[in-house]
């Protein structure tokens, strides 16, 4: 059993799209409510921080680019309960070198799934879990357009997106349709048309600590975490604007604190 026969194979290497998701999105927005970020911040269990600014950007994204991304991640996140299962089994018959593989494989699994949410899918986690909420809300499990839009009227202020309304396909796939700004295109820069960074405080402070190699979960003040309540009918459904703010060079936290998965070996 080597590790690369643990591993599937995905229609869709992360690692090919672009960086969409800018790090004040990742980390305040994406980390807290997925546990594949618990080694980063606490995972809440709330309703997540989503806006309209938000969901400006989200449309903008073709809905099959969705679909792709979420087949190669549902498959691999099952895989992923499988192979905890089998380590579980075999740390109990005490079966070391299988055990080794297994951690390999789960680890490159995770990577992989990490990538994936950091680089764009981590924005369609994040709207699914939000509708969850607002569904529980209105006590219905199908929200409509204008349901969604009248949660998010505000008088927040943004810049609308450079891009069309299902216009962007950022795979690296045959588009399924023409007219759309595809990765393959020349002289596409989609830095264009990833998503706004707006610091917080919070953010700032992990991003200096991560520069500094300083950061750490539990040495972390987590609280001036926002608070994001969804139960009480006067509450808000989106965050209060924040500052507009220069765009984050922080790199994905994966070439600081997740190890590359290096080639299987048997």
């Amino acid at each position: 059993m080597s590790v690369a026969s643990l591993v599937p194979d995905s229609r869709i290497d992360p690692a090919h799209i672009p960086e969409l998701l800018p790090w004040s999105v990742r980390f305040d927005v994406l980390y807290p409510y997925s546990t594949l970020f618990s080694h980063i911040v606490p995972t809440h269990n709330g309703c997540p921080p989503w806006t309209a600014e938000l969901e400006a950007h989200y449309q903008t994204f073709q809905h099959r680019v969705w679909v792709c991304l979420a087949l190669d991640h549902y498959q691999d996140m099952r895989v992923l309960e499988e192979l905890r299962r089998r380590l579980d089994e075999c740390e109990r018959s005490k079966a070391g070198a299988s055990s080794e593989r297994l951690e390999s494989a789960m680890e490159c699994l995770t990577t992989r799934c990490r990538i994936r949410l950091e680089r764009l899918y981590g924005l369609r986690v994040v709207r699914d879990l939000f509708l969850r909420h607002l569904g529980k809300r209105h006590g219905c499990s199908f929200l409509d357009h204008q349901m969604i839009s009248d949660a998010l009227a505000s008088c927040e202020d943004f810049v609308p997106p450079k891009a069309a309304p299902q216009s962007l396909w950022p795979l690296p796939l045959s588009p399924p349709c023409p007219g759309l700004i595809c990765l393959g295109d020349l002289g596409v820069d989609w830095t264009e048309y990833a998503l706004p960074d707006h610091p917080t405080a919070r953010s700032e402070k992990a991003r200096r600590q991560l520069d500094a190699g300083t950061y750490s979960l539990h040495g972390f003040d987590e609280s001036a975490a926002d608070e994001f309540v969804l139960d009480d009918e006067a509450t808000p459904l989106i965050l209060p604007p924040v500052a507009r703010a220069r765009s984050s060079g922080v790199a994905s936290t994966f070439a600081r604190l997740v190890r590359r998965c290096h080639a299987p070996v048997a």
